[in-house]
């Protein structure tokens, strides 16, 4: 349904469409199916709809799909899918956050955000307090969260990102246990966000733990932004043996927040994680060869599915389009392409017809030019021919002669 959805938008005389006209150009039966296709292409950045309501490819317009890198020199950028990179405007700086998924103009010298397409929300953790009559959630770097329950001050609560509402008590913060758990968890979630839900390269997708003799570090890395915590020996409980560990950075949080307000104790044995005394079997990355073959015939199936996807778009440029994605293994550049590539092929046609249009246009102003220019012939004067016998000596003939050819007349020598 997507692919079908593009092509038509593809065409020149569809170049922007509203919904009940795509719908009806493409006779759909399923509106649950076509709506959800319309809503897919909406967040991959592949169509765009306007203030009217109406649809358009993304490759018709100014706009660019890109994502946010958070600089410490130049706050956020966007960097799109050929690598390059673009500003952005001062007043959207607040508004973003790093790895956003974003639709910007690209029309002038910065770059202006349109939408975000996608977010990665983060968790984090507050403690309730109380100003005036008001219990509120605070927390560093966010704004404060009004309750609508009475939570006793100093209850340490853990905080969803996306909908800011409380996703669970983690305990008073003078109870045992809390004041562990806090920090632990909060440098987990503060390292997790550089981690990239999309990367297909396995150590990239865990948390890093690297325990020293002078603290626990975290490092967590998607090769465009890295991230890494610091937890002090003073804040931990005790120090057995040094080492590092990767593990999987969406289980090791999730874990953490459900265990009890007590020492958290982290242990490798046999390739797994041992926590206080619950046995956790979640994989480092030190896999098994049956994990990684699991792993390499999952991505090579999802590699297969797209694959056929770009063939069900029957382009002309289909080999080119392939090569790309298994350069980029980017399903939704790859689409994009594809209506780039037909826009620019329309666009080329259209101006050699416009071309041919003009030459026969202007050939038929010189023949109508011609056709009225009116000529004018002049008459020639009649040739009058004399016949005159002259004599005379030879040099006397020939000055004469001379004369003649002079004053351009002809002669004939007579018998």
């Amino acid at each position: 349904m997507e692919s079908s959805i593009v092509t038509l938008l593809s065409m020149k005389k569809n170049k922007i469409m509203k919904l009940e006209d795509i719908s009806k150009a493409l006779d759909t039966h399923d509106s649950r199916r076509f709506m959800m296709s319309i809503k897919v292409l909406e967040e991959e950045g592949i169509i765009f709809r306007d203030k009217k309501g109406k649809y358009t490819l993304t490759s018709n317009t100014t706009l660019k799909k890109g994502k946010i890198k958070v600089t410490k020199r130049k706050g956020p950028i966007v960097v799109f899918d050929d690598k390059t990179e673009l500003d952005v405007v001062y007043k959207d700086h607040k508004s973003l956050e790093n790895h956003d998924i974003v639709l910007v103009d690209t029309s002038g010298v910065t770059a202006k955000v349109v939408k975000i397409l996608k977010r990665e929300y983060h968790n984090y953790i507050g403690e309730v307090i109380k100003e005036g009559k008001y219990y509120l959630v605070r927390s560093k770097d966010k704004e404060d969260i009004i309750l609508d329950k009475i939570y006793p001050i100093g209850t340490k609560v853990l905080i969803d990102g996306k909908t800011n509402e409380i996703k669970e008590v983690i305990g008073h913060k003078d109870d045992l246990g809390t004041r562990e758990k806090e920090i632990l968890l909060e440098s987990l979630n503060n390292t997790a966000r550089a981690i990239s839900t999309k990367n297909l390269i396995p150590i990239l997708t865990g948390i890093k733990f690297d325990l020293k003799e002078d603290g626990l570090y975290l490092y967590a890395s998607d090769t465009d932004v890295s991230i890494r915590t610091f937890i002090p020996k003073e804040k931990l409980t005790s120090l057995d043996e040094v080492g590092s560990i990767v593990i999987g950075g969406k289980y090791i949080v999730e874990i953490i927040r459900k265990l009890p307000n007590t020492d958290i104790s982290i242990e490798v044995l046999d390739g797994y994680n041992k926590k206080r005394k619950t046995t956790f079997r979640v994989n480092t990355l030190k896999t098994s060869t049956e994990d990684v073959e699991k792993d390499l015939i999952s991505k090579l199936d999802q590699i297969r599915n797209d694959l056929i996807t770009i063939s069900e778009l029957h382009s002309k440029y289909e080999i080119e389009l392939k090569n790309d994605y298994l350069n980029n293994f980017d399903l939704g550049m790859v689409i994009r392409k594809n209506s780039e590539l037909i826009s620019r092929e329309e666009a080329l046609k259209s101006q050699v017809e416009e071309t041919k249009k003009v030459i026969e246009e202007q050939k038929e102003e010189k023949m109508q030019e011609m056709a009225e220019t009116i000529v004018e012939v002049k008459e020639e004067e009649p040739v009058l021919t004399f016949t005159l016998k002259i004599t005379g000596k030879k040099n006397q003939l020939l000055a004469l002669r001379k004369f003649i050819e002079t004053n351009g007349m002809t002669y004939e020598k007579v018998a």
